[in-house]
């Protein structure tokens, strides 16, 4: 028998690249992977930093869509930012675009409804706009942090990609 010290995270990690057999024999006392030799060193030879980076690089992805597409308060309407409801935003951006007297009832993420007029449309859509472009640069500089080693945990991208 045979034991490798690791936290939490890297056991999960861990175990989705072993075989059934090697997790059936593995037990994890809180800080250390315990096992046979043969699993032991099956662990011992996955590169750990690489699946740590790309388990970062992955979940920088999740938080930033997950804070992209959350919803945002703008101008006393809150406004959902959900793929579909940025593409119902665009259109209706057009359409302001095209007709200066365009206007329409908008549904609130909130429930409620709102008239708008084309120039509120046109604000709305622009702020939402930057508001993903933002969400998208903050991963960017995130995944930059993560490829030289300087954000090493889930913390911390929650930090560097936050709602706002």
């Amino acid at each position: 028998m045979k034991s490798i010290a690791m936290d939490v995270d890297t056991v999960s990690l861990v175990m989705g690249e072993l075989s059934r057999e090697d997790v059936s024999v593995l037990n994890y006392d809180g800080a250390n992977l315990n096992g046979p030799d043969l699993a032991i060193d099956r662990v011992s030879a996955l590169d750990l930093a690489s699946l740590r980076k790309e388990s970062l690089l992955a979940y920088a992805a999740a938080r930033r869509y997950a804070v992209e597409t959350a919803s945002v308060v703008m101008n006393g309407v809150s406004i959902a930012t959900d793929r579909q409801s940025q593409a119902m935003l665009s259109a209706a951006y057009n359409m302001a675009q095209a007709d200066a007297d365009f206007s329409t009832m908008w549904k609130g993420s909130d429930g409620s409804f709102a008239a708008l007029s084309a120039a509120q449309i046109i604000a709305i859509a622009q702020a939402v706009g930057a508001f993903v472009a933002s969400c998208f640069a903050a991963e960017a500089a995130a995944v930059v942090k993560i490829n030289a080693g300087t954000i090493t945990t889930k913390a911390e991208i929650d930090a560097a990609i936050v709602a706002q």
